[in-house]
């Protein structure tokens, strides 16, 4: 399945237990799409599936790692497993936390992420995100 392309509004799923995380995130992707939040792993799993099979795919996933329910490890390998399994193209997977662990770090890259950003996350860390994945201009 294509991502979108051209000028059309980037679409964003934030993964964060945290209310405030996900406001906070959103507010800062605002000026570049839509958010969608949710609040652990499995609600991730359920909005990603939908918006695949739905033919509105997430541009970008945020992706907490510290959940409960699920961890955002084991979704990122879920979400690759689905990806694989039905020859669908990746969604950017960036991943976020508290903590700055570098066996994490090296964790989730190996696993798919596309990015590793720590909290709390600057405007500029996600816009230079952003366009180091060329979702918007340089």
């Amino acid at each position: 399945m294509d991502r979108r392309g051209g000028s059309e509004a980037l679409r964003f799923l934030i993964v964060d237990d945290s209310g405030t995380g996900r406001v906070v995130l959103g507010a800062g992707l605002a000026r570049f799409g839509t958010c969608v939040g949710v609040s652990d792993g499995r609600e991730a799993l359920r909005a990603f599936h939908a918006s695949v099979t739905e033919e509105q795919p997430f541009d970008m996933i945020f992706l907490d790692i510290v959940m409960p329910h699920m961890d955002g490890i084991t979704v990122l390998k879920t979400i690759r497993h689905i990806e694989d399994e039905r020859g669908w193209q990746n969604v950017h997977v960036v991943m976020t936390t508290a903590h700055s662990d570098p066996a994490r770090v090296r964790e989730a890259l190996s696993a798919g992420a596309a990015g590793y950003l720590v909290k709390p996350i600057r405007s500029a860390s996600l816009a230079q995100q952003l366009r180091g994945l060329g979702l918007i201009p340089g």
